[in-house]
Order: C-alpha cells, then sequence, then structure tokens
C-alpha cells in the first residue's frame, strides 16, 4: 500500500493525499503523517529499481527512429533534508554565498524517448563525475542506439564506450557552433565529415542533415 501511494501522489499536501488514498480502502483510518514519514524511511530503494524492471518487460520496446531506439541521458543535483542520515550518506558542502552546509546529491536519468519511460535512475554522492554516472548507465545501452547528450558528456571515455558498443549520439559541439553554422548555410551540402581528436581514443563519426 505505501509503494501505491508514493506512486499514485498528485503533489498535494501529506495529510491531504493521505486521507484522499487511505480513507476508503483502511475503512476511515487514515495513517499520521508522522506515520507515513516512518514508513517511508523503511521502505528500501531497490523496490523501486524491481517495479521498474516489471514494467520494462512489459513494454513492446520495438518502437523506433530510423531504425534507431532514440535514448536520452542526464543528470542533475539535488538539495536533501539537513539529517544526520542524508549528510552520512552524501556528506554535506558549503554554499558559495554564505557557507551555510547544505545536502546535495548528483542524479541521473537514462530514458527511451520514444516510449516515454525510464530505462535506469541513480543517485549518488555530489562529487561523482559525470564519466561515473554514465557507466552505471552504460548497461542499457545497446547496438544501434541513438542517445541524446549534454555537451557535459562529450568526454572521452563516454564516447568511445558508446562507438564500442556499436552505439551513436548526439550532442552539442562544445566551442564549435561556428561549424554547425557553416554546415546549415551551405544549402548545396547534405552531410559533413567531423573528426573529433581526444587523447585517448580518435573517434570519426558522419553526421547527416
Amino acid at each position: 500500500k505505501l509503494v501505491a501511494f508514493q506512486l499514485q501522489r498528485s503533489g498535494g499536501s501529506n495529510n491531504k493525499e493521505l486521507n484522499a488514498f487511505f480513507h476508503d480502502m483502511l475503512e476511515g483510518y487514515v495513517p499520521t503523517k508522522s506515520a507515513y514519514t516512518k514508513a517511508r524511511q523503511k521502505l528500501s530503494v531497490s523496490c523501486y529499481d524491481q517495479l521498474n524492471e516489471q514494467v520494462l518487460e512489459g513494454i513492446n520496446d520495438t518502437t523506433n527512429w530510423k531504425g534507431h531506439k532514440v535514448k536520452a541521458f542526464d543528470g542533475s543535483t539535488v538539495q536533501l533534508p539537513n539529517s544526520k542520515e542524508c549528510i552520512a550518506e552524501y556528506g554535506s558542502y558549503s554554499t558559495a554565498q554564505d557557507y551555510k552546509d547544505i545536502c546535495l546529491s548528483r542524479i541521473s536519468l537514462l530514458t527511451n524517448v520514444l516510449t516515454k519511460t525510464i530505462l535506469s535512475a541513480h543517485m549518488t554522492k555530489y562529487n561523482s563525475s559525470e564519466q561515473e554516472h554514465f557507466h552505471l548507465q552504460e548497461t542499457h545501452i545497446e547496438t544501434n542506439d541513438l542517445l541524446l547528450m549534454d555537451a557535459y558528456y562529450g568526454k572521452a571515455s563516454i564516447l568511445s564506450t558508446i562507438r564500442n558498443k556499436g552505439a551513436h549520439f548526439i550532442i552539442p559541439l562544445k566551442g564549435k557552433k561556428h561549424v554547425v553554422r557553416r554546415f546549415l548555410k551551405n544549402k548545396s551540402r547534405k552531410e559533413e565529415l567531423i573528426e573529433i581528436s581526444f587523447k585517448e581514443t580518435n573517434i570519426k563519426e558522419k553526421y547527416t542533415e
């Protein structure tokens, strides 16, 4: 019941949501906000991973764009409560403005753009790198996938991993916008070969219009 309540929440206050969900189900008994908070703390996050895997198994994953499964990878940071448990797990960091210690975490998502499903999600310490988060998700990247990412993920280790899996990527050309503008202005050219060199590897990709 607790997991079902979590999944159907619409963003209202705890008291309002608890009353709307449990009143009829439990014949008038509604758990208090405090009881709900304590029960939620005992809930293992792994249950959501298992539920998501079951959902993904039931989805027809043949939807594609020009033969590619289109997936998007992105990350962000979230501020967590300054509780002892959160700080012990994720650490605390000083803000640049008032040097106040806050608890932060880094999160990342890999989604299937066409089926609008979350394939994988992770939350780690704030000082985790983009590479670390990508490698947590890479088991869900398959041959011929088309991966959409921000320029921050244009690291050699990430791009070479994608190509070694037989997948493809689209990322903004950081610091090379003039290359894109030149290509778009030239109406006679349908494609252009762009070479991106790295210390670890040399990747050549053909980008079509």
